[in-house]
This record gives C-alpha cells, sequence and structure tokens, in this order.
C-alpha cells in the first residue's frame, strides 16, 4: 500500500495501480477489512486524479458499504469525501453537494467524540491521585509493621545462631575423631596393598620387555611400509600433476572468444587439481556460430576429470567434425554416446556416471540464440525484455528485476547426459537477444557451497541477485566480485569452510 501511495504522490499513476491492486488482494486474503477499506479509498484517489469517475465511483462505493459493516467514522469520513470528488468530477452537483455536507456531520460527530473522551480522561486523573495518596498512607504503616517484624526476627536468628553454634562443634568434633580411626586402618590397608603391588610391578616388567622386543620389530616393518607409501603417494601426485596439465591442455582457448564477441569472463575453481566441471567453446566457420557449454561431471578429482575429458572428446566430434550447431540435438548426440561409451544398460545397481550442461549456439548474423539445458538452466540479464522465437510447450521462465535490467532463468530439461528412466529429446530454445544483453552458464558448485554465518549453502536466489547486481560492469570486474564473494562465503564469518565441489561460472556479454 505505501508503494502504491509513493507512486501516486509522485503522478506514476499506472504504477500506483499495480501495486495498489496488489496490496489488495493480499488484505482480502488475509481478511484484513479495515485495511480493503482503506486500499479502496486509495484506488478512488488515483482514479479521480487521472479522471476515470465511474471507476473511483465504484470503488469508493465499496469504502462507504465496508467502512459502515465495520463501523469506522474516521473511514466513513474519507469515503464521503472520495464521493464528493467522484460526483463533482461526473457534473452531479447534487450528490457531491449531499456527501459534503455528510462529511461535515461526520467532522462533528468525530469532534464530540474527541471532547467526551477528554472529560473522561480528566475525571480518570482525578481519582487516580485519590488513589495514590490512600496508597501512600497504607504504604507508611506497612513500614511501621514491617520494622517491628524485623526485630522480632533478628532476635530469632540469633538464637538460633547459638544452637547451631553449638550444633557444628559438636559435629566436627565427631569428625575429627571418626577421621583418626580410619586413618589409623587405611594406612595399615595401604601397606598390605603396596606390598601386593610390588609383586606386580616386578611381573609387569617382565612382560613389558617381551613387549618392547615385538615393538620394535613392529615398529621396523612400519618403517618398510612407511617407505613404500612415500614412493606411492610421490608416483600418484606426479600422475594427478600429469592429469591436470592434460585436462589443462583440453580447455579450449581464449582467443577463439576473444575474437567472436564483446567481452566474457570465466571463474574455474576445481575442488581438487583435477575438476569434474568443464568449459567448451569452438566456432562453426561455415554457419557462423559460435557453440557454448559449461558442464558438471559426475564426480570431481580424478573420476570427474577423465569424464571431462570424455566430454570434451565427444563434443568435438559431433559439432566440429559432424558440424552439428543445434543445441538439442548436441545434447541429444552427446547423450547416446555417453551412453555407449560406459555401457549403461538402465539395470538396477548400475553406477549412473554422467554429466549435466548448459549449452548455447550464438548466430553471429542473425543474432538468434538457441539454449539447451541438461539439468542445468540458463540466466540471461537484459535491459529490453526476452523475444522467444519458437514456443517452447510446457517450459516455465523466471523472471527477477530490478531497477535497471530483469534476470531471466530458462529452465533445463530434467534429465542428464546419460542413462535416465527419461529418455525424451532435449528442448532447443530460440531466442533474439539484443547488444549488451548477458548470458551467464554455470554449474552447481557456487550455489551449493556451504559457508556464511551458520554455515548453510548459498543457494540460488542469493546467486541470481549478485548476477544482477553486477551485470553492468565490465566482465572482468564481474568475475572478481564472484570470486570475493565467493573467498567472502567460505572464509570470512570466522570458519574456513571447505569447498564441497567443482565450481564453474562463464559470463559472455553479446
Amino acid at each position: 500500500t505505501d508503494l502504491g501511495v509513493s507512486y501516486f504522490h509522485i503522478k506514476k499513476y499506472d504504477k500506483a495501480l499495480k501495486y495498489l491492486f496488489k496490496s489488495l488482494k493480499l488484505k482480502e486474503k488475509l481478511g484484513n477489512q479495515y485495511g480493503v477499506a482503506v486500499v479502496y479509498g486509495n484506488i478512488t484517489d488515483v482514479y479521480n486524479q487521472i479522471g476515470r469517475y465511474n471507476e473511483a465511483l465504484r470503488y469508493a462505493e465499496k469504502e462507504l458499504e465496508l467502512s459502515r459493516k465495520i463501523s469506522s467514522l474516521d473511514l466513513i469520513k474519507e469515503a464521503y469525501k472520495g464521493l464528493s470528488m467522484t460526483y463533482q468530477g461526473l457534473g452531479n452537483f447534487k450528490k457531491a453537494i449531499m456527501f459534503k455536507d455528510s462529511l461535515i456531520v461526520i467532522v462533528d460527530s468525530l469532534y464530540s467524540q474527541d471532547k467526551a473522551k477528554a472529560m473522561a480522561e480528566m475525571s480518570a486523573k482525578y481519582e487516580a491521585e485519590k488513589k495514590e495518596q490512600q496508597i501512600k498512607l497504607q504504604q507508611v504503616e506497612l513500614s511501621k509493621t514491617k520494622a517491628q517484624i524485623a526485630r522480632e526476627r533478628a532476635e530469632k536468628e540469633r538464637q538460633e545462631a547459638q544452637r547451631n553454634l553449638f550444633v557444628v562443634a559438636f559435629v566436627l568434633t565427631f569428625v575429627l575423631v571418626l577421621f583418626i580411626y580410619r586413618s589409623y586402618r587405611g594406612k595399615k590397608k595401604n601397606n598390605r596393598i603396596l606390598e601386593r603391588q610390588k609383586n606386580e610391578i616386578a611381573e609387569k616388567n617382565e612382560e613389558l620387555n617381551q613387549q618392547n622386543e615385538e615393538i620394535r620389530a613392529q615398529r621396523d616393518e612400519i618403517e618398510h611400509q612407511k617407505n613404500i607409501l612415500e614412493v606411492l603417494y610421490r608416483e600418484l601426485n606426479q600422475s594427478i600433476a600429469y592429469a591436470t596439465k592434460l585436462q589443462k591442455a583440453i580447455l579450449p582457448s581464449f582467443d577463439l572468444l576473444e575474437n567472436s564477441i564483446k567481452d566474457y569472463f570465466v571463474l574455474f575453481k576445481p575442488k581438487d587439481k583435477v575438476s569434474g566441471d568443464f568449459y567448451w567453446w569452438t566456432y562453426l566457420e561455415g554457419k557462423e556460430k559460435l557453440i557454448i557449454t559449461v558442464a558438471d561431471c559426475t564426480g570431481h578429482g580424478v573420476p570427474g576429470a577423465f569424464m571431462s575429458m570424455l566430454g570434451v572428446s565427444l563434443l568435438r566430434e559431433i559439432v566440429e567434425k559432424d558440424g552439428v550447431s543445434d543445441t538439442g540435438e548436441i545434447l541429444n548426440r552427446l547423450r547416446g554416446e555417453v551412453v555407449k561409451a560406459l555401457k549403461q544398460r538402465g539395470i538396477e545397481g548400475e553406477q549412473k556416471d554422467g554429466m549435466d550442461m548448459t549449452i548455447v549456439s550464438i548466430d553471429n548474423k542473425t543474432k538468434i540464440v538457441q539454449f539447451s539445458g541438461a539439468n542445468n538452466p540458463l540466466y540471461i540479464v537484459t535491459k529490453e525484455g526476452l523475444k522467444i522465437k519458437n514456443e517452447v510447450e510446457g517450459k516455465k521462465i523466471k523472471e527477477l528485476e530490478n531497477i535497471e535490467a530483469k534476470l531471466y532463468e530458462l529452465k533445463p530439461d530434467k534429465m542428464p547426459i546419460a542413462i535416465y528412466e527419461k529418455m525424451e529429446s532435449f528442448t532447443t530454445w530460440e531466442l533474439r537477444l539484443n547488444e549488451g544483453d548477458m548470458l551467464y552458464l554455470f554449474s552447481d558448485g557456487f550455489a551449493d557451497q556451504f559457508g556464511g554465518e551458520k554455515g548453510k549453502k548459498y543457494k540460488y536466489k542469493p546467486f541470481k541477485n549478485l548476477l544482477l547486481k553486477i551485470s553492468n560492469l565490465p566482465l572482468n570486474e564481474q568475475g572478481k566480485r564472484l570470486e570475493e564473494e565467493l573467498n567472502k562465503w567460505i572464509h570470512g564469518y570466522g570458519v574456513d569452510y571447505e569447498q564441497v565441489d567443482d565450481i564453474t561460472v562463464l559470463g559472455i556479454r553479446l
């Protein structure tokens, strides 16, 4: 309601009506009849201001009816005022004057009520002062009574203290005698125990000598195994370092993006040295289309890295060699090749390896963008709205906005790139975007990262708000802001949380 009234005062009447009707629905749902009547009056004021007097009359009459029902003179006064202005606007001056007179009667009634209320308050004040004097007299009498009780209590406590002192002295004497007797008996018992312990210690020393011999033999064996583990660890690190080098080698060159689009950034933070996330792009010269994807493979570390290398290899085969540019068809072909490569049959107990993916195709001539998603969505930030070329049946678009721009979330198909109970074709979205629009492709690592004051997940809604907030910045600055927010979330609240998954966010500006 306050937002609608604010827009009314600055003469933005369309927005005023929009927020007032939203407030009306909420108050009707809550059963707040007083609030509903107030909103009726606000809507009447807006319609009167813009000259829509018939609509103003309808809501003014509703305000008067509800105000009478709840017996609110203040609201009845406002309703008469609104009706008078409305009928004046309609040219019905007779009714305008009638409701003006009714308004004066209500004002007089309210004045009479205020006067009666003031007299009642003065009477109540007199009675309160009278009672206060009576209470003061009673408090003086009570103080005298309390002093007498205190003197009697002090004498009683003195007598009890003397009696208690005698009892304590007797008990202490008894305890002292008992302690001396028990100490004598305990000393004799302890001497017998010490003798027995000496014999047991001698036997244990013999056992310890034997155990020391066994420990020395075990220590030598552990030292030998430690040397073997050090060699294995060194070889494993060398293998992981080589795997990291291989994975970096299969990731695409940034020169291609720099020549094809206006600006971009890539935030790529593997959980371990090698990653189950990967990003990939290529340019199809004949079709003048730029294909970009971000994928999240099953697992992370070495297993995830093997899946990512398989994914890149298959994408090169499908896109670069076979020339497939339709994003939905790329995901269909990729899923078939992954199922074939991993020999997946969909039987119970089978390992569910695969990947989630966001993929886009950008036509440099027509500015048409295609998008398909396997469990992962696409976020678009634009100042001019979203133009969808094809009707995508049953697919939802979530919208988030601030003063400068809107963020649209294009929903993916709820299927992975792997064998799955649902094996339908992937959807291809077609959009016409504008120069300056932002596209964000990402894995779930950022939103699922634990941290903050309570050690909870970052979640997608704050992630969307962050992207919308920074979307107007240069792309290299956006990447820095995302990394700063991530480091603050993990390390900035007094606890250093562990990174739980690979994190990838790729942003491009058309």
